[in-house]
């Protein structure tokens, strides 16, 4: 009997003092593209990764800041819908990736792959599909890149003529 009630209090303690760290997050599906779903616990994380990233994001209302997740999530559904159907692969060599991630993320003290990680679990986001919308971030830029390097045309003597005035 004693030791029941010695168990319970314990029990509720531990309860009471991490119950700060507890959230409730309903996941529904509010997207579906091809066979893509997007879920509100999906923009939930894209917010917080936002919000980690770029603190004038706070200054947004939340209904911005939920639209402009969504907006992210909806292109890289898309973006990963065409990558796969061109049958490109989602991997790459992780030099490539942490030369993007150290462009991308200059700013921060995020400059290779395992920093990366951790920031992201710091955030308590899960590393993998994060990993993943860099990796098709870097395909996608490549993809299009492929496709339209051929019409650029740069004028060298244009081109000089501008750095000099500026």
């Amino acid at each position: 009997m004693i030791l029941k009630r010695i168990i319970s209090i314990l029990f509720f303690l531990v309860l009471s003092v991490n119950s700060y760290k507890l959230q409730a997050i309903e996941n529904k599906i509010l997207f579906k593209i091809d066979d893509e779903l997007i879920t509100s616990v999906d923009i939930y994380n894209q917010t917080k990764y936002l919000k980690s990233l770029n603190q004038d994001i706070q200054n947004l209302s939340e209904q911005n800041i939920f639209e402009i997740s969504k907006k992210i999530i909806i292109k890289e559904k898309i973006k990963k819908i065409e990558l796969l159907n061109k049958k490109i692969k989602l991997n790459i060599d992780d030099k490539i990736l942490n030369a993007y991630i150290k462009s991308v993320f200059r700013t921060t003290q995020i400059n290779d792959l395992n920093e990366y990680k951790n920031f992201v679990n710091l955030l308590d986001l899960n590393f993998e599909a994060m990993k993943e919308k860099l990796i098709i971030e870097i395909l996608w830029n490549n993809l299009i890149f492929k496709k339209f390097s051929s019409k650029i045309k740069i004028n060298k003597e244009d081109l000089k003529k501008e750095i000099m005035t500026s």
